[in-house]
């Protein structure tokens, strides 16, 4: 059976399910979450998806994120696909949330309510080889305190107030373009700093 998405409005208010593979091709807006996970030298753990994915393979994007199910929390949500995905268990938190739009080459449009939770993990994963082809730790630019503090300041609002520049920004966070082929992200504080989806 074809996994489901939930269906919102622009404050979060469920509209109704519906097939994923349907919601992306219609550019319905849908709940969806991005957990980031970083460890205690400040290094945020990255996944490269598999190669086989429907879009965006082989790029390089946050530690996991997906979409929940029907009746399951955002923590819930994030817990469950970082286990799939990463194999492994940690304590998150929600941090905002935000609305962006971004349509793909092979014309499906991810339009998501997106849910970014944050957490800490200091061993290295293992990769479920059916989602994800790589990791790799990359060292962030600035204390988790100050990231901390500064996204929430940003909050969800001025996001929503501005869509198409949360887009942009979180098109740079989630493709991590590479400078040969697909093999190591580029550091850039424009792709990473999540608290710039309210200002870049």
């Amino acid at each position: 059976m074809e996994e489901q998405v939930i269906l919102v409005d622009h404050n979060d208010n469920p509209r109704g399910l519906m097939p994923k593979m349907e919601a992306h091709e219609k550019a319905e807006l849908h709940r969806a979450f991005s957990v980031f996970i970083f460890n205690h030298n400040n290094e945020l753990m990255l996944q490269q998806r598999a190669k086989h994915k429907y879009h965006s393979p082989l790029l390089w994007t946050n530690t996991c994120c997906s979409h929940q199910r029907d009746g399951e929390s955002n923590i819930q949500a994030g817990k469950r696909r970082l286990f799939e995905e990463m194999g492994f268990v940690t304590e998150i938190k929600e941090v905002f949330s935000f609305i962006y739009k971004a349509p793909f080459d092979n014309g499906l449009t991810e339009y998501e309510l997106d849910h970014v939770m944050v957490g800490y993990y200091n061993e290295d994963p293992i990769i479920n080889r059916d989602e994800v082809e790589a990791f790799k730790w990359m060292l962030f630019p600035l204390s988790l305190q100050k990231w901390g503090t500064s996204i929430r300041a940003a909050g969800s609002s001025a996001c929503m107030r501005n869509t198409s520049r949360c887009a942009r920004s979180l098109r740079r966070l989630r493709a991590f373009k590479t400078g040969s082929g697909h093999n190591s992200p580029r550091a850039s504080r424009s792709c990473i700093i999540v608290m710039r989806y309210s200002a870049s």
